[in-house]
C-alpha cells in the first residue's frame, strides 16, 4: 500500500511539476510577444508624430493661405481664373499629405489579443491616440477633398462660401493634429515603461 501511495505521490508531483513548467513556458513566451508589441508601437508612434507634426505644419501654413486668400480681392480672382478652383493655388502647389500615418502595430496587437496583457492606463492612452488618429485619416481629411470635388466648389459665385468651408475644415484638421501631437508622448512614455 504504501508503495502505491508513494508511486501516485510521485505521478501527482510529476504531473503538477510539469504543469508549472508548461505554465512558465507560457508565461515567457506572452511576455516575449508583450515586449516586441510594445517595441512595435512605440516604433510606430514615434514615426506618426513625426508625420504628424509634418501635417499639422503644412495644413497650419495651408491654413495662413486661406485666411489670406479670404482678405483679398485679387488673390480670390487668381484663385479661379481659369473657371475652376485651383487647389495647387490653395495648397502651395503642395499635396495635402506628403507621408502616411500608420496603424499595422496597433492592428496586430488587437488581432493577436497581446493588448489584454497591456495594462489599463496604456491601453487606454494608446486606444485615444489612434482613434483620434484614425478619425484624422477617415473622417477629416475625406470631408475636407469632398469639399473640393463638390460641383458647386468651382463655381465663381461659389467661391466666398467655399473658401470658409475649406478654412473651417483645415481648423478643424489642424485642431485635430494638434491634439494628437499632444497625445503622441504620453502614449509613447507608457510604452517605455
Amino acid at each position: 500500500m504504501k508503495k502505491y501511495f508513494g508511486e501516485g505521490l510521485l505521478i501527482v508531483f510529476s504531473v503538477l511539476f510539469a504543469l508549472f513548467i508548461n505554465s512558465l513556458a507560457q508565461n515567457y513566451h506572452t511576455s516575449q510577444k508583450v515586449k516586441v508589441a510594445k517595441e512595435s508601437l512605440l516604433k510606430e508612434m514615434e514615426q506618426n508624430q513625426i508625420t504628424m507634426t509634418q501635417w499639422k505644419e503644412k495644413h497650419a501654413k495651408i491654413l495662413k493661405h486661406v485666411d489670406e486668400i479670404l482678405k483679398s480681392d485679387s488673390l480670390q480672382r487668381e484663385l479661379i481664373k481659369d473657371h475652376f478652383l485651383d487647389i495647387g493655388a490653395l495648397t502651395g502647389q503642395e499635396n495635402l499629405i506628403s507621408s502616411l500615418v500608420t496603424s499595422t502595430a496597433w492592428e496586430t496587437a488587437q488581432a493577436t489579443q497581446i493588448l489584454s496583457e497591456l495594462d489599463f492606463e496604456t491601453t487606454q492612452e494608446l486606444t485615444y491616440v489612434y482613434e483620434l488618429q484614425n478619425s484624422i485619416i477617415n473622417s477629416t481629411l475625406p470631408d475636407l477633398v469632398d469639399v473640393y470635388f463638390q460641383r458647386e466648389t468651382h463655381k465663381q459665385e461659389s467661391l466666398l462660401p467655399t473658401l470658409i468651408q475649406f478654412k473651417l475644415h483645415f481648423n478643424e484638421i489642424v485642431g485635430q493634429e494638434t491634439l494628437l501631437i499632444t497625445l503622441y508622448p504620453g502614449a509613447i512614455k507608457k510604452l517605455q515603461d
